[in-house]
């Protein structure tokens, strides 16, 4: 069963790249950028993912999320892109809004990011996030913390 997070959660966020996407190509970008840290390959990178469909869904997470009434934030280390708009728009059609942080430490920025944008302090939010490092410094400031991955499709033998 799917779990309903209106109940729970008053702001949703989430992780793009190994999170609502997955697959080689999120592979790819992560090594380039480690290695070259080239804006102009990113961006290459970037439109021809979204350009040619080179990822795989989160189908399960993109559900619960369409599903959601309460505000969903995507939160990305991935600098601002046109392409990056292009697949929100496509796969998950009813996103609320997209940060790009372009950072090389995402745990760091997408918890400080959070806590400085809390809309009010009643605030319940959870972080969905492929990265532990992420996670584990989300928990230590009591908010909730999922790893998307169980949710990936299981692969077909």
């Amino acid at each position: 069963m799917i779990r309903c997070l209106d109940n729970h959660y008053d702001v949703i966020y989430c992780d793009i790249d190994n999170t609502i996407i997955y697959g080689f190509m999120n592979e790819l970008m992560d090594i380039a950028w480690k290695y070259t840290h080239s804006d102009l390959i990113a961006d290459i990178l970037m439109t021809l993912q979204a350009k040619f469909k080179l990822y795989r869904i989160n189908h399960k997470l993109v559900h619960m999320l369409k599903t959601c009434e309460k505000p969903v934030v995507f939160l990305t280390a991935r600098k601002e892109h046109p392409a990056t708009k292009e697949i929100l728009e496509r796969e998950v059609t009813k996103y609320h809004y997209s940060v790009s942080l372009r950072t090389d430490r995402p745990a760091e920025d997408k918890v400080q990011y959070i806590l400085n944008n809390q809309w009010c302090n009643t605030e319940r939010f959870c972080i969905f996030d492929d990265n532990k490092k992420v996670r584990d410094l989300a928990m230590e400031y009591d908010i909730d913390a999922f790893d998307p991955t169980p949710l990936y499709e299981e692969m077909v033998k």
